[in-house]
């Protein structure tokens, strides 16, 4: 258990005054006390598991500083008293009054002034700065100050969220106008610089807080006027070595240093003439051994940090400097993820600006593709980037299809178009866009044990279409048309995410189907490379809609069966694929997917009452020889030989 220490009120404001810096925001809550029946309530109320359990407030507070404080409002001020800054508290006579003598509004211990009363202390920079970059957190306001709602730690941190242990500052426990507090060693502000900036940077990232002034400002570049992401990356990287070098060179001037020496005091001459000298010697000698022990310290904490680094060295710091500075591309520099890196530019603050939005996709498609105001600005620049949606916003899509039929009518109006349409005044596509954009606004309602498709599937559908410039929406045409069973079970397939849903199209015949079940799904290209788009449709080639209803010409028809593969997603993995093919030929041209992997087939011109999964029953399945895979996981499809048949 940690420390406790005594004040009265006076030097209790003194102690914070002194430990905390002047902008700190001050933060309480009550935990609650045992003793009236008021209390009591207030706790049942407020902390019931503090209740039942009998637990006690001091233990309670403990809790508190490990694990921090459980926030469950969405307004911060329903969890916290606020009390402004620790300046306006030592500089504010009544402040203070009303901070030392706070309690919870449902106790009433008017009668009961000798109660012990447990308040938890939050205590949070209003504003920190990384780098060249400033970040407002926001203020835990007092009723009584002006501000900014917008600035508020409820909105910018702890909404929604519980409080860490970095910002509980400790708790105390008031009786008697005396207050015994005890300390969190885990307090932000006890934490070296570097360790402050390390947890900060991971705050920001977690929280998505911007930079004070961030929109729209940009950094100019001696040359071009635009600081582009390596630039930034290369500054960053290169600060971050420079703090490195910084700790290696501190830690090398401590350690040069060695022990520092004290006077010596001859005890064998100790007499009254020599008091002063033996006072003088005392003094020195606590400095000293004060001085090393704080020099040990703060070795022993470099060291931790640097072990956390790889435990560099001073000439391998400067190398890495200096080849950050040649650096022109990710690799380079070291970085495998760019999306992960351009993350931590943003999150960090540091201005750059892309040449174009196609580069911001190139360089990091996962990280802008979730972000849906980046996204709104980039289809209005090009409604062709949409392809990299990884939001499915509703109102981007709105956008989306509001922009594409502007597009459409504005061809139609020029009769600008390069394909024949039934009725080339309103051409397919746009009666199509139409009704997507009336389902969004008010949702079809379907029969009763009908298939609804929930609306990602139609803006995984516009994604593509509108991407690749192809023209067919399914999702008009089948929406509410299938049984609900028929829906779910392929839902349930497409979003499974241990594999990878593919499907064959063929005429209808009985013979053919079975004998896919039990012999596995022939390659279409016979003597060609082993290549599995060569005879399924899969991932990004399937959208959900297309699954549900598979339609391709075949010998000049339609299909008429649909062939469902369920393949393991690590059939994919380049560095250990699963094997998924077979041959009866030692060559490997004859090749079969295997039949584990087909899970079953549907009748494509069956109708929305009668379409159902036919499953594979899998007996009778020939046994192959398993092939490596194929030339998308850079193996060639060649046969692995049994030992017994190498010997």
């Amino acid at each position: 258990m940690n420390k406790s220490m005594n004040f009265n009120y006076e030097q209790w404001i003194e102690k914070i005054s002194k430990d905390l810096p002047e902008d700190y925001q001050i933060g309480l809550h009550q935990v609650g006390v045992f003793g009236t029946e008021e209390s009591k309530k207030a706790v049942r109320r407020n902390n019931p598991i503090t209740y039942l359990r009998k637990i006690k407030p001091k233990d309670y507070c403990e809790s508190i500083m490990k694990t921090g404080l459980k926030n469950r409002w969405n307004n911060i001020l329903y969890t916290l008293a606020a009390f402004g800054s620790v300046d306006k508290i030592r500089n504010n006579i009544i402040r203070q009054q009303e901070f030392l003598n706070y309690q919870y509004d449902a106790e009433n211990l008017d009668e009961n002034k000798n109660l012990e009363l447990y308040d938890v202390i939050v205590a949070t920079p209003r504003q920190i700065s990384i780098g060249r970059n400033t970040y407002l957190l926001g203020n835990l306001s007092h009723p009584g100050d002006m501000e900014d709602s917008r600035n508020s730690v409820g909105e910018r941190i702890f909404k929604n969220s519980d409080i860490p242990s970095e910002f509980i500052y400790g708790y105390i426990c008031k009786q008697n106008e005396r207050v015994e507090f005890t300390p969190n060693q885990q307090h932000i502000s006890l934490k070296s610089e570097l360790e402050q900036e390390m947890y900060f940077s991971k705050l920001i990232r977690e929280k998505g807080i911007s930079p004070i002034e961030l929109e729209d400002k940009e950094i100019d570049n001696e040359k071009n006027g635009t600081r582009g992401p390596i630039d930034a990356l290369k500054d960053m990287q290169t600060a971050e070595q420079k703090e490195i070098l910084s700790l290696l060179q501190e830690k090398e001037d401590l350690t040069a240093k060695g022990m520092i020496p004290y006077r010596k005091f001859n005890f064998l001459e100790r007499h009254l003439t020599k008091r002063k000298q033996y006072k003088e010697y005392i003094t020195d000698r606590e400095s000293a051994l004060n001085a090393n022990k704080e020099n040990q310290k703060r070795v022993q904490e470099i060291n931790k940090l640097l072990l956390a680094k790889g435990n560099p060295s001073i000439t391998n710091i400067k190398q890495r400097i200096d080849d950050i500075s040649k650096a022109k591309t990710f690799e380079e520099l070291g970085i495998k993820d760019s999306n992960e890196a351009i993350e931590i530019l943003i999150t960090k603050g540091i201005k750059f600006k892309f040449e174009s939005y196609q580069q911001a996709f190139e360089l990091a498609p996962e990280f802008f593709g979730r972000n849906p105001e980046f996204m709104k600005k980039a289809i209005r620049e090009d409604i062709k980037f949409i392809g990299y949606d990884k939001t499915d916003d509703e109102e981007l899509y709105r956008e989306v299809i509001n922009l594409r039929i502007k597009e459409l009518e504005v061809k139609k109006e020029k009769g600008d178009f390069s394909e024949p349409f039934e009725d080339i005044s309103v051409p397919k596509e746009l009666k199509e866009l139409y009704y997507l954009k009336q389902e969004i606004e008010n949702p079809k309602q379907v029969e009763k044990g009908k298939y609804k498709i929930p609306h990602k599937f139609m803006f995984e559908e516009l994604r593509n279409n509108i991407s690749r410039n192809e023209l067919k929406y399914w999702y008009s045409q089948v929406d509410g048309v299938y049984d609900k069973e028929f829906g779910e079970e392929l839902q349930a397939l497409y979003e499974n995410p241990d594999i990878i849903v593919g499907v064959h199209g063929l005429d209808e015949n009985e013979y053919i189907e079975n004998k896919i079940f039990t012999q596995g799904l022939k390659n279409s290209m016979q003597n060609a490379d082993v290549t599995l788009d060569r005879t399924v449709a899969f991932g990004k080639d399937l959208a959900f809609t297309s699954l549900l209803n598979y339609r391709i010409p075949y010998n000049s028809n339609e299909t008429e069966s649909a062939i469902i593969l369920t393949l393991p997603k690590k059939a994919l993995d380049k560095e250990n694929p699963v094997p998924i093919w077979g041959s009866h030929n030692p060559q490997g041209s004859d090749n079969y997917v295997l039949p584990q992997c087909v899970y079953g087939l549907y009748h494509a011109k069956s109708d929305g009452n009668n379409r159902k999964v036919i499953k594979n029953p899998h007996v009778k399945q020939e046994e192959y020889e398993y092939l490596r895979y194929d030339k998308k996981s850079s193996k060639h499809g060649t046969i692995q030989i049994k030992e017994e048949q190498q010997k």
